[in-house]
């Protein structure tokens, strides 16, 4: 094998077993049949267009090709010394180094914990009463799993048996795991939510899930279990060897790993599919992900790390993740933002900007998944409890998902898939967390497209902006009511209503002002049409003739975002409702226009230079506001 380079080639040249293979600069052509097979994927600092790099054996010298970067090589087994040993580095470097992560001071235990009897090997592990102390513990975040395999839990039956001991034969695979490993870091505490919960106790479970802020943020260390889809799965893993043994020459590669920060179908790396885990890690300040591939991946609020050194070079980046269930970047972006608003908390900006980061995480989180769908809310409680922190009085109440102190905003929320697929009796209707799927915000940029009225995922970056603010506004929260389940504001909640002021138009479907046109909703208001109808759910009878036809349709005007940042043009939008009983409606979708000049005149002209309600061309016959109460 002779490897040659300079400042703008690589050439790797195999004989004789192998036909001559000659690359020049593009590794990325080398057929899934060639000698190198599925090399891991980087870049070389000197060649851009490049994406694979190679697995050296130690004995080749590194400086005979310096443009090949040569990558660690992880421990093969996440269960192993080595790899215990880099899980302590990592500590050590984030205890010592990471203000952002807090320095681990004794803190106040939860309720329950599992106490674990000997620190040289697990001999007994029981449900341990706190009472107050403090002392280092460590959480795990994991899958339930299916009904079929649910994990071993506490209930009001065998609690008692569990405060004196816990049978290691009762406890699943993952959990005995999960309790080796805080054994040989050197603790004596862990907190697993099935046992430390008391599963069939309605008041413990309100009372304990609502603390889940805290039990995660004040834990010293979250295991994930990040490939484990279930308790009866080993948290750990073992890499399989991949070495190509060839002749008169050996070459060694090994496979991409498939890093959290990839697009790997749910199988991959099924916890971070789940709702619950989404705050367990924002909240968690340390996080140790156990993968499937035989390697550790390290998150804290400085950032992400793992064995094999992708994440250490400086020239990798994580901007392009389009789906949130992936992108490691979460949690330190999470963390950065709340310091950068706390350091100017007074300034206006910076608490629009901690409003537009709750619209955020509620982009981020809605298209979890949940085993049950009325934990919509109570698995982002933490999360809203930290930001109620945070924001203080610039917050308001929380209602149901949204923050009073910018209601009109955070209404502007549409589902990803059009028609949305609401769930009826989790959360009131003008709630994201009504929706079953995910849902997104709109910044003007969807209608600049020539929308269709169909969200596409490939078209995420148009919709990144959750901070355009409202111009215009024109409506007016005047009264709002959330009936929580268990007296948490942030869980559950039985009812909620909002009584809105703001300028109303009528809707006649009969009348030809909403309407079907060549398979796509159309609103037509004074002559005026606009394609972008964002319905919450499907509208149901819309067949000539059918119920729907006969119902009250109106457009409550929220007021203009503008799509380029500032100034004109400006894109009008209207909560869609429908007429429940008299003066009461449920919310149904979000409908935008585009106030684009049209060369009509200076009318026209001045819809496209202000953002009124008076200039614009569907609501400036609406001469006074009205109360609505929308459930």
């Amino acid at each position: 094998m002779v490897l040659e380079s300079d400042l703008t080639h690589l050439r790797l040249w195999v004989e004789p077993s192998y036909a001559l293979r000659h690359i020049q600069g593009r590794p990325d052509r080398i057929s899934e049949n060639s000698i190198l097979k599925s090399v891991a994927m980087v870049r070389f600092p000197a060649f851009r267009s490049c994406q694979r790099a190679f697995n050296m054996p130690k004995f080749i010298d590194q400086n005979l090709c310096p443009l090949i970067p040569v990558l660690p090589h992880s421990t093969q087994r996440t269960d192993s010394d080595d790899a215990l040993n880099q899980i302590k580095l990592w500590m050590v470097d984030c205890f010592n180094n990471h203000p952002a992560c807090r320095s681990v001071q004794p803190v106040q235990m939860p309720r329950r914990v599992l106490k674990i009897s000997s620190l040289q090997g697990v001999q007994k592990v029981k449900l341990h009463l706190t009472k107050g102390e403090k002392s280092p513990y460590l959480t795990l975040s994991h899958c339930w799993g299916t009904t079929s395999t649910p994990p071993l839990q506490t209930t009001k039956t065998n609690i008692g048996t569990y405060l004196h001991n816990i049978p290691l034969t009762l406890l699943p695979r993952l959990f005995l795991d999960a309790i080796s490993l805080t054994s040989r870091l050197g603790h004596q505490y862990l907190w697993i939510d099935s046992l430390c919960i008391i599963q069939d106790s309605p008041l413990d479970w309100d009372r304990e899930s609502s603390l889940m802020a805290s039990v995660y943020a004040n834990s010293t260390l979250t295991i994930a279990a990040t490939f484990a889809s279930s308790s009866t799965s080993s948290l750990f893993s073992t890499q399989a060897s991949t070495s190509i043994p060839l002749e008169p020459f050996t070459l060694y590669a090994r496979p991409a790993t498939r890093h959290i920060h990839r697009y790997p179908d749910p199988e991959s790396f099924p916890l971070l599919t789940r709702a619950w885990v989404y705050q367990e890690r924002l909240l968690s300040p340390r996080v140790v992900h156990f993968t499937s591939d035989g390697e550790l991946s390290w998150e804290c609020n400085h950032g992400t790390r793992c064995q094999c050194g992708y994440f250490d070079r400086a020239d990798t980046r994580y901007t392009f993740f389009a789906d949130p269930r992936w992108g490691v970047d979460v949690k330190k972006e999470h963390a950065a933002a709340l310091v950068k608003v706390v350091a100017a908390i007074d300034s206006k900006n910076n608490k629009r900007g901690l409003h537009a980061r709750w619209r955020k995480i509620t982009t981020e989180y809605s298209p979890l998944s949940l085993t049950r769908p009325d934990d919509r809310l109570p698995a982002l409680s933490g999360l809203a409890k930290q930001m109620r922190g945070v924001m203080g009085g610039s917050a308001g109440r929380y209602l149901a998902g949204l923050w009073e102190g910018s209601f009109a905003r955070d209404l502007l929320w549409m589902a990803v898939a059009n028609p949305g697929d609401r769930i009826r009796g989790v959360a009131p209707s003008w709630s994201w967390a009504s929706q079953r799927a995910g849902v997104r915000y709109t910044n003007g940029q969807r209608i600049q497209m020539g929308g269709v009225g169909v969200y596409n995922p490939a078209e995420l970056g148009n919709w990144g902006d959750v901070g355009s603010e409202l111009v215009g506004a024109s409506c007016e929260l005047v009264g709002a009511e959330c009936v929580a389940v268990g007296g948490d504001e942030t869980g559950r909640v039985e009812s909620g209503w909002a009584k809105v002021r703001g300028y109303v138009v009528d809707l006649d479907p009969l009348g030809g002002s909403l309407y079907l046109e060549n398979g796509r909703w159309v609103v037509q208001v004074n002559g005026v049409k606009s394609w972008d109808v964002f319905w919450d759910e499907s509208p149901e009878g819309f067949e000539e003739g059918g119920g729907f036809w006969r119902e009250r349709f109106c457009l409550l005007r929220l007021g203009c975002i503008c799509a380029t940042g500032e100034g004109p043009p400006y894109d009008e939008w209207s909560l869609l409702l429908r007429q429940v009983k008299e003066g009461v409606f449920e919310r149904h979708g979000i409908v935008g226009r585009s106030r684009r000049y049209q060369g009509s005149g200076p009318e026209g002209m001045e819809e496209y230079c202000e953002h009124t309600h008076s200039t614009s061309a569907w609501f400036k016959s609406v001469k006074d506001p009205i109360i609505v109460t929308v459930i």
